[in-house]
């Protein structure tokens, strides 16, 4: 990352004096993390094969994730967290929110956690460093749904359009704006990511009272951090079996070169959902579940043979 910038994303690291207060829909515990503090939960059948590792696409928090961890727990132990400088969880100092750094989280939690056979099942922001943790751990990894991601450069190109004016994307500006606008910001942004005419009220309020309640939106620093993201392709290489889910009503990502992931997954396919769009484990959770299912179902078959 450019030296100029890094200083920048200090504003979105700055320890808060206040505890923190998470919905108590479910048991929230913390992790401590090398540069990180995280926030998790931990349900479902503890004896099951296969690990669902869930995070939500801030300014999601896990709550907004209710309705998919309640279908998932039936048949999988689910680990869902919320990224570092997002949601109730907190970066260190030495934080540089990079794919590398992400990446790194996912790995400490699921080592410090002891979690085998992991099927990774994250979206947009998440989805990069998933890659990068398939890539580096087989040995935990062993299978992906993604959602609403492209390729490195394509994911560069779709920050690009969506920043407007480029305020988020320009370090210390982003991180202000973020500071006194993240309320209207958020709601803007759930106006542009949903399907047209839907009800954003229980996105936008869900998010609000997070807010309030003490969690963090550090868009303009990861924004930032993915727009100087030097991570080589070739390290994002993941040739576990993967489904990526591509919301077709997701305006946000109308110019984007959607089949450009499959460069990064030889296992890989995609499924197009209709009536979806930026968030395909919220909107349609069924149908994203239903993918954990069928990648877990496709580990068994190959087990088998």
């Amino acid at each position: 990352m450019n030296c100029y910038s890094y200083p920048a994303l200090y504003i979105d690291k700055i320890p808060s004096f206040s505890k923190p207060n998470p919905e108590s829909v479910f048991h929230s515990q913390w992790l401590n993390l090398e540069k990180s503090r995280v926030r998790y939960i931990r349900v479902g059948n503890s004896e099951a094969k296969n690990t669902v590792v869930l995070m939500p696409d801030p300014p999601n928090t896990i709550e907004h994730m209710e309705e998919l961890i309640k279908i998932l727990e039936k048949t999988f132990q689910v680990i869902a967290f919320e990224g570092a400088g997002f949601g109730f969880s907190t970066a260190s100092l030495s934080y540089s929110f990079t794919i590398e750094d992400n990446a790194d989280v996912i790995i400490q939690l699921l080592e410090k956690l002891n979690i085998k056979n992991a099927i990774l099942a994250l979206t947009c922001i998440a989805a990069l460093p998933a890659l990068l943790v398939a890539n580096k751990r087989p040995d935990i990894v062993v299978g992906l749904v993604l959602g609403q991601v492209p390729s490195l450069n394509e994911a560069k190109c779709w920050a690009k359009r969506v920043d407007f004016k480029g305020l988020i994307g320009t370090p210390y500006v982003g991180q202000i704006l973020l500071r006194f606008l993240r309320r209207r910001l958020a709601d803007t942004w759930y106006k542009n990511a949903l399907l047209k005419g839907a009800d954003r009220n229980l996105y936008t309020n869900r998010a609000v009272d997070s807010f309030r309640r003490g969690a963090r939106f550090s868009l303009a620093s990861a924004f930032q951090a993915l727009l100087r993201d030097r991570t080589p392709e070739s390290e994002l290489i993941a040739t576990q079996n993967a489904i990526v889910l591509w919301g077709t009503s997701d305006k946000t990502h109308k110019k984007t070169n959607k089949s450009s992931i499959l460069s990064l997954l030889p296992n890989g396919k995609i499924i197009e959902l209709q009536n979806c769009a930026h968030f395909p484990d919220i909107e349609l959770p069924k149908n994203f579940a239903e993918c954990v299912v069928e990648i877990a179902e496709s580990l068994s078959s190959k087990n088998r043979l």
